[in-house]
């Protein structure tokens, strides 16, 4: 006939032709009456009072109030009732809760030899909250009143004490410890890597963000994703699922800074955020599977956390002045920022190779053509370039947007430790040698692949191998690139010898036709 402790069922209702009427009084368990208001969304005032708790031994008074209302008031007869063994039944009194003088002094910071409290100060304000107090050998042993579900433990009457006596009253004391404070032999290191890596952004020019761990279903499909983990009670539709990505938060971060512009001068946005994303521990990636989470234990909640770092730079370059330049930023302003960060934090073994050539199958978000995936090792690190124009238009971005996710876990991994101490190369003493080298190759090269193979087959001499032009047009057959590559040459302890720069440069040139198919353009 009811749904307990939320509201009545329509076949017991009261309506205007009603004359027969059973009263009913009772206490539902709290929690019980939560998940049903909660899983049937009805927020009534009955799941109000019940979820919070109800005095039991108020039940009795209270239906033979409202019988004698309705004797009163609407002329009726009562017929038949039992509230004595109903009554019987029912607690007389809270829980028994111990408690002593000298945790209180404790507790509230008194010294105990000038504590302002006597022992009849106490039992007086307890006793004016209505709790039974008792004497023993070790202090009281106190019963609140049963309208009093708010005092459970011995912590809640010494509030209700300082209450009474007042704040004021108690004097500002230090807590004494016990020891040092002690975060983990892991955490210190970690979280010093962090402020690291938070510094190092900060000193480019970027602004942390904090957003939300949660975000909305509707929010996330937008950008073609999906959340593996759904809260089962979310506080609102806004807040219904762990974020899989950080690049959602960043883009809402940017719009609203748009939205909220109103200057002439277009508005520059560099923002970063560091911080987990939630997947459920069987969700495989790239999978759009909806698992509602629910506890599996006191420390196991079938979610696990991903670190990862993303940034986002929109707008002008440099502020705008008299003579400042005025041009936006663009893919090399992201991979300066990406490179300094990883030099500043020691990630060895950095390479980049295209989003069309990616291991990881790509990231749908960026721009295929104007976008890098990132190795580090073995691993990939994550990827950076510009949001899809097609996201863009759809999103209504007023502007291009430049954005990179990192794998935090990849780079923490390949980075040298915090408080190490980067050693200094001394600045080579002996002249380097420098040769020029004019390429042909397939449009599928990478600069980084020829690169790579210059200072492998050079060695021990060739130390620095870097793209300083490229052409492509009419003198140049279609499907291949002029590529100039300059490779430096020098030994930490001598002078090079001409042939010995000579003989390096002939076997990079045979490595690169060899394994590219690489021609010297004449």
């Amino acid at each position: 006939i009811a749904l307990a402790g939320v509201m009545g069922g329509g076949n017991s209702e009261v309506e205007l032709s009603t004359k027969n009427l059973f009263l009913e009084c009772a206490e539902f368990s709290p929690g019980l009456v939560r998940r049903a208001s909660s899983t049937h969304q009805r927020k009534t005032d009955a799941a109000y009072r019940f979820e919070r708790g109800v005095d039991p031994q108020g039940i009795v008074p209270a239906i033979a109030r409202f019988a004698d209302l309705v004797v009163q008031l609407a002329g009726g007869k009562i017929m038949g009732g039992d509230l004595k063994s109903q009554s019987a039944s029912l607690p007389t009194d809270g829980k028994k809760i111990l408690f002593d003088t000298y945790y209180l002094n404790d507790f509230l910071g008194f010294e105990r030899d000038k504590a302002p409290l006597t022992l009849a100060n106490i039992q007086e304000i307890l006793t004016g909250l209505e709790c039974r107090v008792e004497r023993n050998e070790k202090g009281w042993i106190v019963v609140p009143p049963s309208y009093r579900l708010d005092l459970s433990i011995r912590e809640d009457l010494a509030e209700e004490i300082a209450r009474s006596v007042g704040y004021d009253e108690i004097p500002a004391t230090i807590p004494q410890l016990s020891g040092s404070p002690v975060f983990g032999s892991s955490s210190l290191p970690r979280l010093a890597k962090m402020d690291q890596a938070k510094s190092v952004l900060v000193r480019l020019g970027l602004h942390e963000t904090v957003n939300f761990a949660f975000t909305s279903r509707d929010w996330l499909s937008r950008f073609g994703m999906e959340s593996s983990a759904l809260l089962l009670n979310p506080l609102s539709e806004e807040h219904e699922a762990l974020v899989p990505s950080l690049i959602p938060g960043l883009i809402h971060n940017a719009l609203d800074n748009w939205n909220h512009h109103f200057g002439s001068e277009p508005k520059a946005i560099r923002l970063f955020e560091l911080r987990p994303v939630f997947a459920t521990l069987d969700a495989k990636p790239g999978t759009k599977s909806e698992i509602k989470i629910e506890a599996k234990g006191q420390m196991e909640t079938g979610v696990k956390e991903h670190w990862k770092l993303a940034f986002l730079m929109s707008g002008p370059r440099y502020a705008e002045a008299l003579r400042a330049e005025r041009g936006e930023v663009d893919f090399y302003d992201l991979k300066a920022v990406i490179d300094s960060l990883l030099i500043e934090l020691g990630v060895r073994g950095v390479r980049f190779q295209p989003m069309t050539a990616s291991r990881s199958g790509g990231n749908p978000l960026f721009h295929p053509g104007q976008s890098v995936e990132i190795l580090v090792g073995n691993a990939v690190a994550g990827h950076f370039g510009l949001l899809h124009p097609g996201k863009s238009k759809a999103l209504k971005c007023r502007d291009t947007v430049w954005m990179a996710e990192l794998d935090w876990a990849v780079i923490d991994k390949m980075s040298r430790e915090s408080n190490a101490v980067p050693l200094f190369k001394t600045w080579p003493q002996f002249p380097p040698m420098e040769r020029d080298f004019a390429l042909l190759v397939r449009n599928d090269v990478t600069a980084e692949k020829l690169c790579q193979l210059a200072i492998r087959s050079g060695k021990p001499f060739a130390k620095t191998a870097k793209v300083f032009d490229i052409y492509r047009g009419s003198q140049v057959a279609e499907g291949m690139t002029s590529v100039g590559v300059r490779v430096i040459f020098y030994d930490e302890t001598r002078s090079l010898q001409e042939v010995e720069a000579e003989t390096a440069s002939t076997r990079i040139l045979e490595t690169w036709k060899k394994e590219l198919g690489v021609d010297l353009r004449s």
